[in-house]
């Protein structure tokens, strides 16, 4: 390792308070020189996290997890060493100096492309508020966009004049073709964005690396995006990461929205932690790209068909990046409705309850899958049940992998045990009596079944019932039998919650599913 990059990680870390760091996602309390809180790397209930400023490090009493700032950073974000320096870099406000040797010719071609990019968002931006952009300036401040908002994200208009093409007059052809921005046909060179509201596209660092041209009327598709080029890649690039890093560390969550106007009337109206990928197609790496920022997200698209659709689709690509702290929500817009509606509409208190009631992600699964199957069915629920199973299969996390399971079969017990074979049983607990009567009532009735199932019920059984049962013998027998396999589940289930041991926690799951058979079948 180079001797300045030494030198820049000592400076660099020696800006960073580890408690400031480690309290962006563990709850912590000052106890004498230390700060205290629950250890982020096991589930405990008792603080027995220690973090000292002065020292520099983070020491685990409970699993010996120990470390300073970037071992922490690395861990709590799933993040390769370079990250995570460039992520306490920009927590520092320091820039990470370029240690790598760079190919000239790449470096040449980065900043002409880059050059090209920032002068075409000055001639956009200029020809909004010229004449022959007051339409479309107009048509952003009737969306409710400021100008404040405006001129921070440069937004412009692209006439029909081809004005870049006569700016660019002096850039080399290799170098246009690059960009996309300006295209050549058989009359010679024109602009390729005409009469368009134009929304410039940075990377990380603030940067212009790509455009959005919108149309204002009616005309078809309604947004063009440049194609791809050596340095705009749409899986990996955010609209409004730039503005939304520092609201998305102050807040710790990320909202991510559909568009570039949802985008921007959330930052203006009081969300300034909301992003949105280059279309509805939320990507693996726009993933990472947010969970390296925030272990806390909140999808928020469109009430409509495609924005449901897009939501499960973001849920399918968010799972494998999942751990035991991560949080993850759906926010399901009333129909018809986006966040731009909310916002103009309601306003921001209305938008922020909505975010309270955002569905944490193994109900939202569970909700799909009551919607998406008829349940009411043998089919119906083991197509649903394949359904969720197969989305718990691709958390890679195997803690909240076991923890998800157990949840999505307590779910199934208690609110598909009453459908089918189980609703139709003649041995049903009657809704008027409790189940201490029905069973002393069985006792009394049914002597036999008294003895064959003392130990059973015992102690459950109120000695004198005063009444006999309406159930055959055959009946009572299966009421006792199926609240006997009920309480044998419940315990299995609750020794489950509290297992460690892999192979013991495949044992309890085998029996639970053993006998929840078996119950189907009483």
């Amino acid at each position: 390792m180079p001797q300045d990059f030494k030198a820049f990680r000592e400076e660099l870390l020696s800006r960073i308070s580890i408690v400031d760091l480690v309290s962006r996602s563990v709850p912590l309390k000052p106890k004498g020189k230390d700060w205290w809180g629950c250890c982020p790397f096991h589930n405990e209930k008792t603080a027995s996290f220690s973090v000292n400023d002065d020292k520099g490090f983070y020491h685990c009493f409970g699993c010996g997890a120990h470390g300073g700032a970037l071992d922490f950073e690395m861990r709590t974000r799933n993040m390769p060493f370079m990250d995570a320096i460039e992520s306490l870099a920009q927590m520092a406000g320091m820039q990470v100096p370029q240690f790598r040797p760079v190919d000239p010719k790449a470096a040449e071609r980065a900043l002409g492309y880059l050059d090209i990019m920032s002068t075409a968002a000055e001639v956009y931006s200029k020809f909004l508020f010229a004449e022959n952009g007051a339409a479309a300036l107009e048509y952003l401040r009737r969306r409710g966009i400021s100008d404040d908002m405006i001129r921070q994200y440069q937004i412009g208009y692209a006439p029909r004049s081809n004005p870049l093409t006569q700016k660019l007059s002096g850039k080399s052809r290799d170098a246009l073709a690059a960009t996309q921005l300006v295209r050549t046909g058989q009359n010679g060179s024109f602009d390729f964005f005409r009469d368009r509201i134009m929304f410039p596209i940075t990377d990380s660092k603030g940067r212009v690396i790509a455009f959005s041209g919108r149309a204002m009327g009616d005309e078809e598709p309604k947004y063009i995006n440049i194609s791809e080029t050596e340095f705009f890649h749409k899986k990996r690039t955010l609209y409004g990461l730039y503005f939304a890093k520092a609201g998305i560390l102050k807040n710790k969550r990320a909202i991510v929205v559909e568009g570039q106007v949802d985008t921007l009337m959330m930052q203006q109206n009081g969300f300034p932690e909301t992003v949105a990928p280059l279309g509805s197609a939320l990507s693996s790496e726009h993933v990472q790209i947010l969970l390296k920022l925030t272990k806390s997200v909140i999808f928020c698209f469109d009430g409509d068909d495609a924005g449901k659709k897009a939501s499960a689709r973001a849920v399918d690509v968010i799972l494998p990046f999942m751990t035991s702290n991560t949080d993850v929500r759906i926010l399901t817009l009333p129909a018809g409705s986006d966040p731009d509606d909310i916002l103009r509409k309601s306003g921001t208190d209305r938008m922020e309850d909505l975010m309270q009631t955002a569905t944490p992600i193994a109900d939202y699964l569970w909700n799909l899958a009551n919607t998406g199957f008829i349940v009411s069915t043998p089919a119906g629920r083991a197509n649903a049940e394949k359904f969720l199973f197969a989305r718990v299969n691709m958390v890679g996390d195997e803690v909240l992998k076991r923890h998800l399971q157990v949840a999505f079969k307590n779910m199934m017990w208690d609110n598909w045990k009453g459908k089918g074979v189980a609703k139709k049983s003649a041995a049903a607990l009657p809704k008027i009596k409790s189940e201490a009567e029905v069973l002393s009532e069985i006792a009394e009735t049914y002597p036999a079944l008294a003895e064959k199932y003392f130990e059973f019920l015992s102690g459950k059984i109120i000695r004198k019932a005063g009444n006999k049962t309406d159930l055959s013998e055959a009946d009572a027998g299966k009421f006792i039998r199926r609240l006997r396999a009920a309480e044998y589940i419940k315990s299995l289930k609750t020794e489950l919650t509290l297992s460690d041991d892999p192979s013991q926690t495949d044992f309890l799951q085998n029996e639970i599913h053993k006998y929840e058979k078996l119950l189907e079948e009483i």
